[in-house]
């Protein structure tokens, strides 16, 4: 199974990563939500985690630009930043099947 990653946050990014390798997972990762969607067009993964607040594109925005025919894939965005609001309002008006406030701080 192919996962995409998707965070700015180094230390995050490498402590997931890590774990789902370890698991046996294929880990795809970048940085922001433009480099997300080249990943998603070009190797089209089975499962897209994105971190909602990211630059260049916000996980919410890259969401909703993934082309809907990319119907296998499982979108999950994470809350990793206190600054976003609660609930589950944002997850519901994009394709993302799953909307998981976390607290990670690998520090």
């Amino acid at each position: 199974m192919k996962i995409l990653l998707a965070d700015d946050e180094p230390d995050i990014l490498e402590l997931l990563a890590y774990n789902l390798k370890k698991e046996g997972y294929e880990v795809l990762t970048t940085t922001d939500g433009v480099q997300a969607l080249e990943v998603v067009r070009a190797e089209l993964p089975d499962v897209i985690i994105l971190d909602i607040m990211m630059p260049l594109m916000d996980g919410v925005m890259t969401c909703k630009s993934i082309s809907p025919g990319l119907d296998q894939a499982v979108i999950n965005l994470i809350k990793s930043s206190p600054r976003w609001p609660p609930g589950k309002t944002q997850g519901q008006k994009v394709r993302a099947r799953w909307r998981y406030p976390i607290k990670i701080n690998p520090r």
